[in-house]
């Protein structure tokens, strides 16, 4: 496939969101786990970079954090329902609010998102 087309995400513990009916219903179904959800885009740089960093924290706290992501171009209106003017952006959830949110590749502060709000059980 040429440059751009083939999805960051090869993952299935990293599902997609496309609309915001489908993240409400998420966040609804997720109850007090932590839900993280990373905004991305296929022609960025550091989304690419942070994908895979992304799936295996999705495979290590796989049951106690739900990990899903919004690609920026398919799902715009989501984007904008989230508020989000760059990418890559990651926004933590949980009991249904937003609590957390890190703009950029920053990984040590996206893994102290997880520690801080996710389940240590």
């Amino acid at each position: 496939r040429p440059f751009g087309e083939a999805d960051l995400y090869e993952s299935a513990l990293v599902p997609p969101l496309t609309t915001q009916a489908e993240l409400e219903r998420t966040l609804h179904r997720a109850r007090s786990k932590l839900v993280l959800v990373d905004v991305y885009a296929k022609w960025c740089g550091p989304c690419r970079e942070l994908a895979p960093f992304i799936e295996d924290l999705a495979a290590a706290h796989r049951g106690r954090t739900l990990f899903f992501r919004v690609d920026l171009d398919v799902s715009q209106e989501l984007g904008r329902f989230l508020q989000v003017s760059s990418v890559p952006t990651l926004i933590a959830f949980k009991n249904r609010e937003e609590v957390d949110r890190v703009t950029g590749a920053v990984r040590n502060r996206i893994e102290n998102m997880v520690h801080e709000y996710g389940s240590q059980e």
